[in-house]
């Protein structure tokens, strides 16, 4: 019996256009696939969005129905919009601004926008930790939190500062989360042991 994830791997969408979405490509293990939006933004969107009409474009050019379409389209033309949208890139610098306020630590960027800035362009494409490909735009919600970007401290004794900071796993984060170093070592032989 073939499941509703069964059908959306094989559905090929290759180049097909759903509103301002044109898919690229199939994701690896899921039934998501990544997509372009007119205006250039990339993202991965559930099969089921696509073919349904419920994902129609990016979240900068959708605003469906949420009255401030004039005002989003002056914020794109001036420039700003980038800088008051809340992409996940976004939410994770303030998030990281918080947290070094918070911890009493360095917040090495101008603003919470510049900050995203560095996680958008240093962002890989697969972890470098454990090697699983890293999907932006998704979490909890989709089952596929292990594979979101997650912004890490090399050195968490020191702050949010480009020199600190690398992008990887959800699942490698939260491994690394508060662990000592003798501790993953323990824990990486326990692992290996058999």
């Amino acid at each position: 019996m073939r499941t509703g994830l069964d059908m959306a791997r094989r559905l090929d969408l290759s180049g097909r256009v759903f509103g301002k979405w044109t898919a690229i490509e199939r994701s690896p293990d899921s039934g998501y696939w990544k997509c372009r939006c007119t205006c250039g933004i990339e993202n991965f969107i559930p099969v089921s969005n696509l073919t349904t009409g419920k994902s129609t474009a990016c979240v900068k050019c959708g605003h469906k129905g949420d009255g401030n379409g004039a005002r989003h389209a002056a914020l794109r033309r001036n420039g700003e919009h980038a800088e008051r949208s809340r992409t996940n890139e976004y939410l994770q610098a303030a998030a990281c601004k918080s947290r070094a306020k918070i911890a009493g630590l360095a917040f090495g960027f101008a603003s919470v926008s510049e900050c995203a800035q560095w996680i958008r362009a240093n962002t890989p494409t697969v972890c470098p930790v454990l090697g699983i490909p890293l999907i932006r735009g998704i979490g909890a919600r989709h089952g596929f939190r292990n594979n979101a970007p997650s912004v890490d401290r090399v050195d968490s004794k020191n702050g949010y500062v480009s020199g600190n900071m690398q992008v990887i796993s959800f699942r490698a984060n939260a491994m690394k989360n508060d662990a000592t170093q003798d501790e993953l070592e323990r824990f990486a032989r326990w692992v290996l042991r058999g």
